[in-house]
């Protein structure tokens, strides 16, 4: 545990630097950019929504098996094979990602938003506002992504891509 730990916060580290450090130099400096992480973490453990962070991890990681079943799906259909053994299982998974999603992000917002729980509570209601946040930013990327792939496939659905003959034939 860790060195999962470690690992996180080096992570968390390098991507604060490299996405504010032109902005706020300070932030470049590895002991400033540590400590803002713990700060960031601490922040994250006190409002009690970190659960939901893992909740939203798994959702994220369903929907890259989504896509990837999609992408599969796109090179079947232009390659003119059947496209149904991969097709199928992606939108069930697509499908059932996005809903959890976006039953997570209202469940979030109803547990925390509730006006007889929030009262005094402002870092719970900031931390789960940042997990409604996060759920619906990972729905609208699915789906611009999902519609990009849409259009792919019946592209490739109308007409397959031509395929190279083999460098045995061209000779």
């Amino acid at each position: 545990m860790l060195v999962v730990t470690q690992l996180l916060f080096r992570v968390q580290r390098v991507t604060l630097s490299e996405w504010l450090g032109d902005v706020i130099p300070p932030v470049r400096n590895q002991h400033v950019a540590s400590l803002i992480c713990v700060a960031l973490a601490i922040l994250l453990m006190m409002s009690g929504t970190w659960v939901y962070l893992w909740q939203l991890f798994g959702g994220a990681n369903q929907m890259m098996a989504a896509l990837s079943l999609l992408l599969v799906t796109v090179w079947l259909a232009s390659v003119g094979k059947n496209w149904l053994y991969a097709g199928l299982p992606a939108i069930f998974m697509y499908l059932t990602t996005l809903a959890s999603l976006l039953v997570t992000a209202y469940n979030i917002y109803a547990n925390v938003y509730n006006p007889n729980l929030a009262a005094g509570r402002m870092i719970p209601v900031v931390g789960s506002g940042l997990m409604v946040l996060v759920a619906l930013l990972l729905v609208a990327a699915a789906v611009l992504i999902g519609i990009d792939g849409w259009r792919a496939f019946q592209r490739y659905r109308r007409q397959p891509a031509a395929q190279p003959r083999p460098a045995a034939a061209r000779a």
